[in-house]
């Protein structure tokens, strides 16, 4: 995640500094894209190689808690603009939803499934 936010900063500094249209503004658009894409295949990669089946449950529920909230923020932006609305969520809104969500399902997992000694 560090590498996307490194790469997501140069791309927008560039975009800002060369004003990029057509072509150049779709690679500068796709870069920041490409570690996300490359998170998610390591959570594949992840859950392959995971033989607890308990750790992958726990983790596919997490990020099905995550997909769930950036899912939910989307369609309602969708149909606020449906609706008439003229605004728009902040930038990356979905992207904090699906990291808080997933943040919640985690903690709550946590503390629901706690050992006794703990």
């Amino acid at each position: 995640m560090a590498a996307y936010f490194v790469i997501f900063l140069a791309s927008f500094y560039a975009d800002m500094r060369l004003h990029a249209t057509g072509v150049a503004m779709w690679v500068l658009a796709v870069l920041p894209v490409i570690p996300i894409v490359a998170v998610i295949v390591l959570f594949g990669r992840y859950l392959r190689d995971e033989r607890d089946e308990f750790k992958r449950d726990v983790v596919v529920r997490c990020l099905l808690w995550g997909m769930a909230g950036c899912l939910a923020v989307d369609m309602l932006s969708n149909y606020l603009r449906i609706y008439g609305w003229k605004g728009d969520f902040p930038p990356f809104t979905s992207f904090w939803v699906f990291f808080l969500f997933m943040t919640a399902a985690k903690l709550s997992y946590r503390a629901k499934n706690r050992l006794p000694e703990e």
